[in-house]
């Protein structure tokens, strides 16, 4: 039988019966002994005095919170939300889920899942100020089948005052890390944060998610089947910082059967005054990795950078049905003959280019191994020109 329980950081005891009448007060005490009480999870492993009076490893076996149960999130401030325990595993076999309680908008200054599994993150707002390079939500490697629904992950609320200064003192590294596997990441929005999402395991979907406003890369990926849909992602901010941005940048390790479709990626949708500056599109530009499986398809990327789809050292790759167009501003400082362009080394192998529309191609010849075909060239003024590629 699944329960639910409250959590109230205002009005609430950990001592009561945590309904809604009743809710406790700390959330951390679901998954931590805390004020002398044991965990209220049944599966969280805690050091304490057993009956023979030995201290040992053990769980609150009679816990009111079971795998399976739904925990409250009632307005107020609710502090940083830690799930593992240093040398131990919190093993659910059931997911435990911390969501917003209905009419409810509570906050946490971050999330850091390691060592469990089996959590479920929905409708919680994330935010807190720069801390010592912790990213707001961090997944770490040996966390795995983890939910991430409706997350608002922040720097702070409003950042239209901060200055150049204030983004490189203030602003949060970045909004969403995971290293962990089984971890799906859908309908959030990241903002305000130098960086947007780290995507570093296995088996993780990144879908459906709206970034806004960062002043760094807005997703890195690397890892094994990862997936990469239906995001948007706008107004890059230069911070003056001496960083190179990205959309989404392959990083180191390499990768396999990686899916980038249908996103939306749109450098300036309002005027960025003294942050605008470079973005480039979607790539994998460093040739001492090996990729394998990657596919860039139907995406639509609005910028004005040399690297629109850049891809180096893969094996299988299909970068077919997207849209790359310079937005003309040449904010770079590249001359207006050097334009955004879909770039493929010829060290790639088993590859399709079929279907793209881009300012320009710089693309190995057509082989058995090279399929190219149906590629349109557009030029500043709009005009087009058909199956057009530059080896």
């Amino acid at each position: 039988m699944m329960n639910t329980w409250y959590i109230d950081p205002v009005n609430g005891n950990d001592t009561n019966a945590g309904t809604q009448a009743a809710p406790w007060k700390n959330i951390q005490s679901v998954v931590t002994a805390l004020n002398g009480l044991p965990p209220k999870l049944t599966t969280v492993p805690y050091w304490h005095r057993g009956t023979a009076g030995v201290w040992l490893w053990g769980t609150n076996s009679a816990g009111p919170v079971n795998p399976g149960d739904t925990v409250y999130l009632m307005n107020g401030a609710h502090g940083d939300l830690i799930l593992g325990v240093y040398g131990q595993t919190i093993v659910n076999p059931a997911p435990v889920t911390f969501s917003a309680a209905p009419g409810c908008t509570p906050v946490i200054s971050s999330i850091r899942v390691s060592g469990s599994n089996n959590w479920v993150f929905r409708g919680l707002k994330v935010q807190g100020l720069v801390d010592s390079g912790r990213w707001l939500v961090n997944i770490a490697s040996d966390a795995s089948d983890v939910v991430l629904d409706d997350l608002d992950v922040s720097s702070i609320d409003d950042a239209s005052a901060w200055k150049q200064a204030d983004w490189v003192a203030k602003a949060r590294i970045g909004g969403v890390y995971t290293a962990g596997s089984r971890v799906s990441i859908t309908g959030c929005t990241i903002r305000n944060c130098k960086g947007g999402a780290g995507l570093y395991g296995a088996d993780v979907t990144f879908s459906d998610n709206t970034l806004d406003g960062l002043g760094g890369d807005f997703i890195g990926y690397s890892g094994k089947r990862i997936a990469i849909t239906g995001n948007r992602l706008t107004n890059s901010m230069t911070l003056g910082n001496g960083d190179h941005l990205d959309f989404m940048q392959g990083r180191s390790g390499g990768g396999e059967d990686i899916t980038i479709e249908g996103n939306i990626c749109i450098r300036a949708t309002r005027d960025l005054g003294v942050f605008a500056g470079i973005c480039q599109g979607i790539s994998a530009f460093n040739p001492e990795y090996q990729w394998k499986n990657v596919a860039v398809r139907r995406n639509r990327i609005f910028t004005s950078a040399g690297n629109g789809i850049t891809y180096l050292n893969v094996v299988g790759l299909a970068i077919e049905g997207n849209d790359v167009i310079d937005d003309m501003t040449f904010a770079d400082g590249y001359a207006p003959n050097v334009l955004l362009f879909v770039y493929v080394d010829k060290a790639c192998s088993n590859v399709s280019v079929q279907r793209n529309l881009a300012t320009a191609f710089r693309l190995p010849p057509a082989s058995a191994t090279v399929v190219l075909a149906d590629n349109m060239l557009i030029d500043p003024s709009g005009k087009t020109l058909p199956n057009v590629t530059l080896a």
